[in-house]
């Protein structure tokens, strides 16, 4: 039976079987060495992250202390409005209103009284100028003319 000691075979053999093996590891790495590196590129790109996590949680640490300072404020000033317009027993801005348009709408009553009073005050005016004697431009009397008559 032969051997199959490496030492034993042809010198020839021997180079060409190293020269098949480096050639095998060179394909190998070949196609291996793509896909490691994005493996290691991974790698990478997380241990980068993971090193910044520590200021990326004081950041939002600190946004969410602000957010919640300005949440606060906010609050206050909706609570302020609301009291404004909503019904407090008259010391609202809704409650002025209301009491603003009822005087106004009471105006409005007086002036279309007043509007119908007037009216006929001006017929009655009217009828009593009719008996006067003219005006001139500034609202002065003038006199008959003799000649007019």
């Amino acid at each position: 039976m032969p051997s199959l000691n490496f030492g034993e075979a042809w010198p020839w053999l021997q180079w060409i079987i190293a020269a098949m093996a480096i050639i095998g590891f060179i394909g190998g790495a070949i196609r291996v060495i793509p896909s490691a590196w994005r493996v290691v590129s991974r790698m990478v790109t997380t241990i980068n992250a993971l090193s910044d996590l520590p200021d990326e949680l004081k950041l939002q640490a600190e946004f969410r202390d602000e957010t919640k300072t300005r949440f606060d404020e906010q609050d206050k000033q909706i609570a302020e409005i609301h009291h404004e317009v909503h019904y407090n027993n008259g010391s609202s801005v809704k409650d002025a209103t209301s009491r603003i348009e009822k005087g106004v709408q009471g105006l409005c009553e007086q002036i279309e009284e007043l509007k119908a009073s007037d009216s006929s005050q001006i017929s009655r005016i009217d009828h009593i100028e009719s008996y006067l004697p003219p005006r001139d431009g500034r609202g002065r009397f003038t006199k008959k003319d003799d000649s007019e008559s």
